[in-house]
């Protein structure tokens, strides 16, 4: 899925979305519903199945991006807390505090 392993962002005045980040979870994994996103004060928050040592075990990771910190670089993102055996299905209505 191509078209979701980008964070992007729209100009409003410009009628365009521009790409701000490329994610490090995979955006196609339980087709689509294996990932969620959540702003939390400054901060980006990504849950989705890892890649974890290569392989696809059923990871699921959580990472934080803060686009303040200027860290627009790929590989800027936080790893805050990696869950293994999980399978890779996100409940995206369960992100809902921070």
């Amino acid at each position: 899925m191509k078209c979701c392993d980008k964070v992007k962002k729209y100009d409003k005045v410009n009628n365009s979305w521009s790409v701000v980040k490329r994610l490090l979870v995979r955006a196609d994994s339980s087709y689509g519903l294996g990932l969620a996103f959540k702003a939390c004060g400054n901060s980006l928050l990504v849950i989705g199945a890892g890649d974890h040592g290569g392989h696809d075990d059923g990871v699921i990771v959580l990472h934080s991006w803060n686009p303040d910190e200027g860290n627009w670089d790929d590989q800027e993102w936080n790893m805050l807390a990696v869950k293994a055996r999980a399978g890779t299905f996100v409940y995206n209505c369960a992100v809902m505090g921070c």
